[in-house]
């Protein structure tokens, strides 16, 4: 069923619905016959966000991998929505609000459905809870090995005191830590990495702790 349904959603028939029947022929064999009802093709015309006060429609559209359909749609894939991409289309809304600070939001489920007026027409609809936007008040090193000092430390990260705290970006300050290390030939950990939320100033407090692993 998932592959019949993902051959009609590559030709834009997402209302296709399918069902299936089992006759038993004797005890060894079976008859499986699907019921298809293919549906009209339809595609995006209107991607919409609730509760998005503080990032624009335009920005959140941007991000994802879905878009209206357009005047280019007959050369492009504008307008059409794969089941797969509905989850990924709600991730990376949701990375986009943790790149901005906005540490603790919500992004709902994605919703779709079809215009009464015109089935081939679909609404795409993704709710948002922003909160509050945080900003890192201090960043700490604890290095274990003794190899660099704090000021070198936090000449490899991007993040900043009184920057907006931005999740992915910390991800790879991370990264870029480890690889320092490793071109001295050092496997660190980061496993007491540690954020700490404070939900009444609405800031962040990074402390990077660096610990030796292994050696090579």
């Amino acid at each position: 069923i998932k592959a019949i349904q993902d051959l009609y959603d590559s030709e834009k028939l997402y209302n296709a619905q399918i069902e299936y029947n089992v006759e038993y022929l004797s005890e060894t064999a079976v008859n499986v016959v699907f019921k298809i009802d293919e549906g009209k093709k339809a595609r995006v015309y209107n991607i919409w966000f609730y509760g998005n006060e503080n990032v624009s429609n335009e920005e959140l559209r941007s991000v994802m991998r879905t878009k209206e359909k357009n005047f280019w749609s007959v050369m492009n894939s504008s307008g059409m929505l794969l089941r797969d991409m509905v989850e990924i289309d709600r991730e990376l809304v949701r990375q986009h609000y943790m790149s901005l600070g906005y540490a603790t939001v919500e992004v709902g489920e994605p919703q779709v459905s079809n215009q009464e007026e015109d089935p081939s027409r679909m609404n795409y609809l993704i709710r948002v809870k922003e909160g509050p936007r945080f900003k890192v008040s201090s960043i700490s090193f604890k290095e274990t090995l003794g190899l660099y000092t704090t000021e070198e430390l936090a000449a490899t990260v991007a993040l900043k005191v009184w920057y907006y705290f931005n999740a992915p970006q910390y991800r790879l300050d991370i990264l870029a830590l480890t690889e320092e290390y490793t071109q001295l030939c050092y496997a660190v950990a980061h496993d007491n990495t540690m954020v700490e939320l404070n939900s009444t100033n609405y800031n962040v407090k990074l402390t990077f702790i660096v610990k030796e692993a292994s050696t090579f």
